[in-house]
């Protein structure tokens, strides 16, 4: 109970605000319906309505085909590859609540969803190319390389020190398909349809009722622009803020985007890990973006991939060792048995056994 103090007083404080202060709470809830409206809807609806029935019609099993090579050498589970495609062409919360939908079909486990949560929650190009370039002045094309270099970092870096990595590179994942074949062949296109409606209309919902709440919250309080910006990573883009700042704001994406991931995520993702995974990711973009302001685009790319190979060299060689353990034990076992046996069985000097 005590743990949840803050949040009574800032809900108490919230609702005098919303009594005494009614005007002003009503223009900026009127604003951010109008945002959700005329932006994040039209954007996001058609995507996550395709993305939703296409994983309804079984479609995960290919990318993992195609991907999932690559994310089985790393570490992580070759199921990772569609969310994570989701996520870099969607943006936040697309990807979290791919890795929602994927365990309520059994297609991921609540460890692999944890494992995949820093990487799957990025910003769509769409939204950085156009929306965030336009409002800050900045080369739209230097941010996204800083923000998607510093997801992938901390999520390699996230998954480096996370204990007990599972995924060994030399096995076989078993495919996603053997889970339920049944899932798309069986399901009615009509039905089909409306799931996946249904599932992105909530989803919006969602994500509505929190831009309205902390676009009235951040309104109302008077807190600086910095503050504000980390409320609510929309607004604070069009506050004048220096590079590196608006690249972090991007990876770390504010705490009414966390929410909606973490409402809309899978349920055991813990949150103030994944809040520290935001903030490593954010430090990590505007480190890359600085370097790109102080000497060039290139050098910054050239830093990103430098350290995820560094990084990722330390998840491959952690993996195999952790996946050469079991057989060295094994093979320890088997040579020193008959040793053992040997030592322990009583033999005469001649060769005969007592008896």
């Amino acid at each position: 109970m005590k743990k949840n103090v803050p949040l009574y007083i800032l809900f108490i404080i919230f609702i005098i605000l919303s009594i005494f202060d009614t005007e002003k709470m009503t223009n900026s809830a009127l604003n951010a319906i109008s945002l959700w409206g005329n932006r994040v809807f039209p954007a996001l609806f058609p995507f996550l309505f395709c993305t939703k029935s296409l994983l309804l019609l079984d479609v995960a099993p290919i990318f993992e085909k195609l991907l999932g090579w690559l994310f089985e050498l790393l570490g992580f589970p070759r199921q990772g590859a569609y969310p994570f495609l989701v996520s870099v062409l969607g943006g936040y919360p697309a990807g979290m609540t791919t890795l929602k939908q994927m365990t309520e079909l059994e297609l991921l486990d609540d460890d692999s969803a944890r494992a995949l949560a820093p990487l799957c929650h990025t910003s769509g190009p769409i939204f950085v190319l156009g929306y965030a370039a336009s409002i800050t002045g900045y080369s739209g094309g230097m941010l996204l390389l800083c923000h998607l270099g510093g997801v992938v970092l901390c999520g390699l870096v996230f998954r480096l020190l996370s204990s007990g990595i599972k995924t060994c590179k030399r096995g076989k994942a078993e495919p996603a398909s053997t889970v339920s074949d049944s899932r798309g062949s069986e399901l009615k296109l009509g039905k089909l349809l409306v799931t996946a409606c249904n599932q992105s209309i909530s989803t919006l919902l969602t994500v509505g009722g929190l831009i309205v709440f902390f676009s009235c919250l951040t309104s109302s309080l008077p807190l600086p622009n910095t503050v504000k910006a980390l409320f609510e990573m929309t607004n604070g883009l069009s506050m004048g803020l220096n590079p590196p700042f608006c690249a972090f704001l991007l990876s770390f994406s504010g705490l009414c985007i966390i929410l909606q991931a973490l409402a809309l995520g899978p349920e055991k993702i813990k949150p103030m890990e994944f809040i520290g995974c935001r903030l490593i990711s954010g430090v990590f973009s505007a480190i890359f973006c600085a370097i790109s302001q102080a000497c060039s685009i290139f050098v910054a790319a050239l830093s990103i991939a430098v350290c995820c190979f560094l990084v990722s060299l330390g998840i491959i060689w952690r993996t195999g060792r952790d996946c050469a353990l079991p057989a060295r034990r094994s093979l320890q076992d088997r040579t020193q048995a008959p040793q053992e046996r040997r030592l322990h069985k009583p033999w005469h000097r001649g060769g005969s056994p007592l008896r």
